[in-house]
């Protein structure tokens, strides 16, 4: 709540929000400025769903992404997203899954979590593997 905060208070108008165990891909920024994408609510630069992705040109429609460890939120939809989280009946990322996700965006895993050194959940070795299978396809 604090850095969406910070961000609505800003002159910024982008702002790419990483957690602490995050990791960039080989050539990020190259892969970034590649990427042609459409105006939408939130930019998800990497998340977890539940059935494979489909990629075209670097980024996908999808409105089950599970993670907020690399996110872009679009300026407009913070006030609302902080009036949804500030009412703490669930995880921010089970939070805005159900409620913004209807216009956003996931790329293609170019920013990914270090699941040795995260402590947020308990993540399973099965959910580590799938992660890994994605990322050996990349």
């Amino acid at each position: 709540i604090k850095v969406l905060k910070k961000i609505l208070n800003s002159n910024y108008n982008n702002v790419l929000v990483l957690e602490d165990d995050t990791m960039l891909r080989d050539n990020f920024l190259h892969k970034i400025n590649d990427i042609q994408i459409p105006y939408c609510d939130i930019i998800y630069f990497g998340g977890l769903v539940n059935f494979n992705k489909l990629f075209i040109n670097g980024w996908a429609i999808n409105n089950e992404i599970m993670g907020m460890y690399a996110y872009m939120p679009n300026k407009k939809i913070i006030p609302s997203i902080i009036k949804k989280i500030e009412l703490f009946e669930t995880y921010c990322d089970v939070t805005i899954k159900n409620n913004f996700q209807q216009s956003a965006v996931l790329l293609n895993d170019i920013i990914y979590t270090n699941l040795d050194d995260s402590y947020t959940s308990n993540k399973t070795k099965e959910t580590h593997n799938k992660i890994n299978k994605q990322l050996e396809q990349l």
